[in-house]
């Protein structure tokens, strides 16, 4: 299945999977920006029922405690091959990993990393 465009504003697009294409085309999709003096990221949002939302949590829902990953790290990409839970620790790690790596190094350095087991000092 090809992934379908959808239109934000300031002539951005988002991608989402056959799927959910159209659930998501129903609202008004807006680019939204982290630092909107510029440096930031990119995300997809609407108001829905009176609720900012993000595109990316609409598709994949997720509680509050949780945080949704983008495999990627295409804040626009919200086809849910690209999409993750995870906890906020992993998603920190995710970031300190990423740089320069692909998204199945960084998921085997997240297991390493969070399946380690702490050792008592011995005396």
């Amino acid at each position: 299945m090809s992934p379908r465009e959808i239109y934000l504003t300031r002539e951005f697009t988002a991608l989402v999977s056959e799927r959910d294409y159209e659930r998501v085309i129903r609202y008004r999709w807006h680019a939204h920006f982290t630092r909107p003096q510029g440096g930031g990221l990119v995300y997809a949002r609407a108001t829905i029922e009176g609720k900012k939302v993000y595109l990316h949590r609409f598709i994949l829902p997720t509680p509050p405690e949780l945080e949704v990953h983008h495999k990627n790290r295409n804040t626009l990409d919200c086809r849910r091959s690209n999409l993750k839970r995870v906890t906020t620790a992993e998603n920190l790690l995710a970031r300190v990993f990423a740089r320069g790596k692909t998204s199945e190094e960084i998921d085997a350095c997240l297991f390493a990393t969070l399946t380690l087991k702490r050792v008592p000092p011995s005396i």
